[in-house]
């Protein structure tokens, strides 16, 4: 699942492809985790996480991880690990190690809050779009349906105006859900991708992403779900 827009990849397609033309396909699975996506079962070569984000849950710990398919692709990888000094400390592994016992449930939790919060959005007057693979509209839903045993993550991004009144109005207006960079933890926060992720292209490239100035990412968290859609509501009747 694509950084804000929620796109899917065809992993089986692009396996083919990738092994057709002798290329390693290395997935970020982060979005998905081995809970919804198991891209090493759909063919990739190699697949790389945030543990920062999903694995670990509690947004206390950096970290990340890469699982190979092949013996001799696991070792080039702990070479270049060791090398360049990428081990975690012990603490830091105990942190994740933690995070995992509850990941099953998290995803779920996650899973469930999000479908809901993007049924909502995509009923409300004042959103202009919704991006979550788990709507029946989205383009690749049939697609991230089979690749996801059902279940479709706890990321999606939805548009407001393309006004940084409104958008700010928004944001100042939510109670309960922060701005923070980062997501995937098990309370819920927003970030405004064209001012952080994506600051970096030029007008033409964001343009070209969707990337508007109306773009809001959402990363769900594992609240009860009438308090989100609560704060969500409040926050657009109050929007500018």
């Amino acid at each position: 699942m694509s950084n804000p827009l929620l796109q899917v990849v065809d992993l089986q397609r692009l396996s083919a492809e990738t092994k057709r033309t002798g290329i390693k396909l290395l997935i970020d699975n982060t979005f998905a985790t081995p809970v919804i996506t198991k891209p090493l079962h759909l063919g990739a070569d190699m697949v790389i996480h945030s543990v920062t984000k999903y694995l670990s849950g509690h947004s206390d710990v950096t970290a990340g991880a890469v699982v190979a398919a092949k013996a001799e692709d696991m070792e080039r990888s702990k070479q270049i690990m060791r090398v360049y000094g990428l081990n975690l400390s012990p603490f830091e592994s105990w942190l994740a190690a933690r995070g995992l016992k509850t990941l099953q449930v998290r995803m779920k939790q996650h899973c469930f809050n999000a479908l809901a919060v993007a049924e909502f959005l995509s009923r409300h007057p004042k959103v202009k779009q919704v991006w979550y693979p788990g709507l029946p509209q989205h383009p690749q839903h049939k697609l991230s349906k089979a690749q996801g045993c059902g279940m479709f993550g706890g990321m999606l991004s939805f548009r407001l105006e393309d006004d940084l009144e409104t958008v700010n109005s928004f944001m100042k207006a939510l109670q309960h859900i922060p701005f923070a960079p980062s997501l995937a933890g098990v309370s819920s926060s927003i970030s405004h991708p064209l001012r952080t992720s994506h600051r970096s292209l030029n007008p033409e490239q964001q343009q070209k992403l969707g990337i508007t100035l109306g773009v809001i990412r959402l990363s769900v968290g594992i609240e009860e779900t009438v308090e989100l859609l609560a704060d969500l509501a409040q926050a657009l009747e109050k929007m500018k």
